[in-house]
């Protein structure tokens, strides 16, 4: 699947809409649509329209880094229907905010080599199936950035 499209295919779809700002130009990356407080500098993930900490309405938008470390991470070897297994599901930690964690999957790695404080890069990718639809449910997910060791499978 490239990753710097930006139409999707007639038998796609976005797991959400406004999560991510998609590349214009083929130079640039996709990036995660984040919100910052104007008054307390909290950053959440997805843009919230109030803020969780002192709920001022004053939410800047914000993209956060292409990479981020993996935090803390899970191997799913059961799922309800769609999804490929064993799915990596894994907490990320981004540069932009210490206590922000953004929930992601991890793909191009097999489970054995994932490791917590591993750098992983942004990607767009097929997410699941839906199984009401039968559509691809694309969205963001991440995969190790060149230079993590990846055993071939």
């Amino acid at each position: 699947m490239e990753q710097t499209r930006i139409k999707l295919e007639e038998n796609e779809m976005w797991v959400r809409e406004n999560l991510l700002k998609l590349p214009e130009t083929p130079d640039e990356s996709p990036r995660l649509i984040a919100g910052k407080c104007e008054s307390c500098g909290d950053v959440s993930f997805p843009q919230k329209e109030r803020c969780g900490v002192c709920s001022c309405k004053n939410i800047n938008q914000i993209y956060l880094s292409r990479t981020a470390k993996i935090y803390s991470y899970t191997i799913v070897h059961r799922s309800v229907p769609g999804y490929q297994l064993p799915n990596i599901v894994a907490m990320l930690k981004f540069k932009e905010d210490d206590s922000l964690l953004v929930i992601s999957q991890i793909k191009n790695i097999a489970p054995e080599d994932v490791k917590s404080g591993m750098e992983v890069e942004l990607i767009i990718d097929k997410l699941s199936d839906n199984f009401m639809t039968g559509k691809k449910v694309i969205g963001y997910a991440f995969q190790p950035t060149i230079g993590d060791i990846i055993r071939e499978r």
